[in-house]
């Protein structure tokens, strides 16, 4: 039980990490919120956890049906997760410095919903359903007890 509250937290924290570090949905985040309002930038950040959420969801669900038809590929995906985890951390280290363009300009429609729009940003990025995919296939157990995956889609 110790172990499982450790990988909860683990994966909480990583998430944190991942959630603070500037990538397109912090900066489309802050963009609507300059341009706009904060009332805007507040929905697009809920548009945002909504579509993280339905990806996180999806990578432990079926990642979890899968691994229990096929043990190896558990191990597999352990691996390639570990991996692709690397790779994310030596391109932010490597872009670190490379310029944001802030002037990107929206269409009325998309300053009219912006939770949508969060939410559309979110969902058609297959980086998201990638880190969740690495994320758990890394750190979770084989067998996932029913708490966890509801303590982990919380976050």
């Amino acid at each position: 039980m110790t172990a499982n509250l450790l990988t909860v937290a683990t994966i909480g924290f990583v998430h944190l990490l991942a959630a603070m570090s500037p990538g397109p949905s912090f900066l489309v985040t802050a963009r609507t919120a300059v341009a706009q309002s904060r009332a805007n930038g507040i929905k697009v950040a809920l548009g945002l956890g909504i579509g993280t959420t339905v990806w996180s969801i999806a990578a432990l669900l079926g990642l979890n049906f899968l691994f229990h038809q096929f043990p190896w590929l558990f191990m597999s995906m352990k691996l390639a997760g570990a991996l692709f985890l690397l790779w994310i951390a030596y391109q932010i280290f490597r872009h670190a410095a490379d310029p944001v363009d802030m002037n990107e300009s929206m269409s009325s429609k998309q300053a009219r919903n912006p939770l949508l729009r969060g939410f559309l940003i979110q969902i058609s990025n297959p980086k998201v359903v990638v880190f969740f995919g690495s994320i758990f296939v890394a750190m979770l157990p084989s067998e996932v007890p029913t708490w966890m995956i509801v303590a982990i889609d919380v976050h």
